[in-house]
């Protein structure tokens, strides 16, 4: 808003140090759930409180639009019987694993790897876990440039700082944008919630800013909105921008339609399995287990989920990108790795002040042809 004063002329400053929760309480506008910030211009604008809100409907084709306004590539829609039938169908793929290991750092900010383990039992969350009553699902997708992939561990850069804070600015905008959505479904009387990982089953990725939702966040929700298939390296492909975007989903309990199926051919099906060669922990294991929702199948492919996080999590393979970083660290990967072992690697790799500056870019997903034309 400042800016837009800015380029019209006037003076405005933002972030003034003032209680923003104040002024909207003297403006009578203060309600629950609600943030509030303060601009001061130099602008003569009309007193008094100016209310927007959007009581226009809420239509598939609606909620497109007010989506891609807000600056998403691509939309999709699927509903709770939908989901319903994708979890009956899950369940009998052995897809899932029998519990979800994490190891967490518990050292301080400059100091060694202080190794916890975690371990849960893995379970396929519902739409009822995020919103009570919840009746479909929107799903919205956002292409992140190609450069940061394009440049990364390559010359003259090499860097993948770039990739990184693109990991984490992608979900920021499709936050924002998502609020828009959201704003539209609280004002026509429908609830909504985000969610970064709609099934709980995605793993997470070290970068400077935390730890990130990796990129096969919401990948089956992706898939049951139509948006794409599952490339053999278990990130979404798209017929528009193959494995390059970000997902973020949308729990409503307004009803909408589902979209169709994605039915294009996988683009997996004329490469040369580069993501295979690529892999630095061997975690993609090349072989595919046929997952059927709504008469269509799609093969998702078995991946190590511990070797993946070998090196895109905690940074323990240098290909990864810590010896993009100027680090030694690189420990070879066990068959098949335990919690344990990740504790005992990550406790005795010296990353130094990196440690909380871990910039790592996905070796399947920067190799990946689906992206160029025709690809």
């Amino acid at each position: 808003m400042a800016h837009l004063l800015d380029m019209a002329g006037h003076s405005a400053i933002t972030l003034p140090f003032l209680y923003d929760h104040l002024v909207a309480q003297e403006l009578d506008v203060l309600e629950d759930g609600r943030q509030y910030m303060t601009v001061f211009t130099s602008a003569e604008l009309p007193e008094g409180v100016h209310l927007k809100r959007d009581d226009g409907p809420t239509s598939a084709d609606a909620i497109a639009e007010c989506a891609k306004a807000a600056g998403v590539d691509l939309v999709g829609f699927f509903g709770a019987q939908r989901f319903a039938a994708f979890k009956a169908a899950l369940a009998g793929t052995g897809l899932v694993p029998a519990e979800c290991v994490r190891v967490h750092d518990r050292g301080a900010l400059y100091t060694p790897f202080v190794p916890d383990v975690e371990r849960a039992p893995s379970r396929v969350k519902g739409l009822e876990d995020w919103l009570a009553g919840a009746q479909s699902v929107i799903v919205l997708g956002l292409h992140f440039p190609d450069t940061v992939l394009d440049t990364a561990k390559v010359t003259p850069a090499e860097t993948t700082g770039p990739f990184a804070f693109v990991m984490y600015e992608s979900l920021r905008l499709l936050s924002d944008a998502a609020m828009q959505v959201v704003k539209r479904l609280k004002d026509t009387g429908y609830r909504a919630v985000l969610a970064t990982d709609l099934t709980g089953l995605a793993s997470q990725a070290a970068n400077p800013r935390g730890r990130q939702v990796d990129l096969r966040g919401n990948r089956f929700a992706a898939v049951l909105a139509g948006l794409g298939t599952i490339g053999l390296h278990g990130h979404v492909l798209t017929p528009e921008f193959g494995v390059r975007q970000r997902f973020l989903a949308i729990v409503t309990d307004c009803p909408i339609p589902d979209s169709p199926l994605c039915t294009a051919p996988s683009a997996c099906a004329a490469c040369d399995k580069d993501c295979l060669d690529a892999c630095p922990t061997r975690a993609i294991q090349g072989d595919t287990v046929p997952l059927t929702v709504g008469g269509v199948q799609f093969d998702v492919p078995r991946v190590a989920g511990l070797a993946c996080d070998w090196a895109k999590l905690y940074g323990l393979s240098g290909e990864a990108g810590a010896k993009y970083l100027g680090l030694g660290v690189d420990v070879p990967v066990p068959d098949a790795p335990s919690g344990a072992d990740v504790a005992k690697a990550a406790a005795s790799a010296e990353f130094g002040v990196q440690k909380r500056l871990l910039s790592l870019a996905e070796e399947c997903v920067r190799v990946c042809p689906a992206h160029k034309a025709g690809g």
